[in-house]
Order: structure tokens, then sequence, then C-alpha cells
């Protein structure tokens, strides 16, 4: 509706005459249209950045590029179809860009996650090795009060108890029950010995203290 007969001889008109004044009236604006009606009819989004003035100037330098220096009127085409054309084109090489500037991006912060990680694996791994001795050590206590209060285990008794405990296979709660009834009580049956480690360990936690350590 904004190109016509009047619009194709002005075109003509211009490229004849490299009037400024001509451009400045009608080609400018002719350009800005099929600029904005190109974005639209092909739906390029974001709109709001295929819109920016950057964008949109950008198409209307090389559509009148496009017009002043391979555009032949002689040939009969119309200016407007392949105005038209050059602005479809312009508009795909932005959003190629786009897509792959937008992919670069992604790659470059992969990379530097990678990079970070790597730096900082040795500090991670160093505060989980002291969070581990840590932990480590809080369950040591509170297995060398359980064994006290409950059981009156001295020293020597608790470190060779923990010492078969850390060699166990597999460190379940029948495995470290039976460690402590062969320690404990080496001549009882191992029935029996597991129900009076369940009453100490249940007597234990009503007075407040935690049992994680015996799993």
């Amino acid at each position: 509706m904004y190109f016509g007969k009047e619009q194709e001889k002005l075109i003509r008109e211009y490229i004849e005459t490299k009037d400024e004044r001509l451009y400045e009236k009608h080609i400018d604006p002719l350009l800005n249209s099929i600029a904005y009606g190109v974005r639209g009819r092909y739906g390029f989004k974001p709109v709001a950045y295929y819109t920016s003035p950057g964008v949109i100037n950008g198409c209307k330098s090389l559509l009148w590029e496009k017009l002043i220096n391979n555009f032949d009127p002689s040939k009969n085409k119309k200016a407007f179809s392949y105005l038209t054309r050059v602005a479809h084109h312009y508009f795909c090489g932005v959003a190629r860009k786009i897509k792959m500037s937008t992919r670069t991006l992604r790659l470059v912060a992969r990379e530097a996650d990678v990079i970070w990680n790597l730096q900082h694996a040795e500090h991670r791994d160093a505060e989980s090795r002291m969070v581990d001795v840590d932990i480590s050590n809080i369950k040591a206590d509170v297995a060398k009060m359980f064994l006290r209060r409950s059981f009156d285990v001295h020293e020597v008794s608790f470190k060779a108890i923990m010492k078969d405990i850390e060699g166990l296979p597999s460190a379940n709660k029948k495995a470290v029950n039976e460690v402590l009834r062969r320690n404990l009580w080496p001549d009882i049956k191992a029935e029996k010995g597991t129900k009076r480690i369940y009453k100490a360990k249940t007597k234990f936690d009503r007075e407040g203290f935690t049992k994680a350590w015996l799993i």
C-alpha cells in the first residue's frame, strides 16, 4: 500500500539524479517502510531488537547501497520486489549472527565454568576433607561417650572397638552390633548381646544424645 507506480517512478528518478532532496523527502521514508514492513511480514523476533535504530538503519543502508550500485531499472524489474528481497536477506543475516553469538556465549560460559571448577577443585577437595574430618571426630566423641556411659568402656578397649569397626567391609548396623557384642561380651549369644546394645542405645537417645555413629 505504501509502494505503487508513483514510488517506482521516484526510485528510478533518484537513481538517475542522485538528488539529495528527493532522497530525504521520498526515498528515505520508502526505505524505512520497507525495512519495517519486511521485519513485520516475516515476524523476526524479538521485536524490540529487530526494530531498534541500529538494526533498521543497517537495513536502510544496505537497501540504499544495493539500490545505487546493483539495481538496474532498464531490466524492467520492480524496485519494490528487489528491495524487499534485499531487506529479507539482511534480516536473515542478522538472525544468523544472533544465533551464532548466543551459541558462542553459551560455549564461553561453559568453558568458564570448566576453568573455574578446575581452578577451585583442589580448594573444594580440601574443604570436603576438613568437613569429613570434623564429622569423623564428632562421631568418635559420641561413640566414646556412649560406650563409657553405657558399658564403662575404657580408652584401650574403645580404640580396639573402633579399629574393628573401621576394618569392617560394610559398616552396617548388624555388623557394628556384632563388633560391640564380641568386644563387650564375647561369651554370650549374639541375640542377647544385640538386645543389650539396643536398650543402651535407646536410653542414650532418650538422654538427648545422638546415636547416628552407630548407623
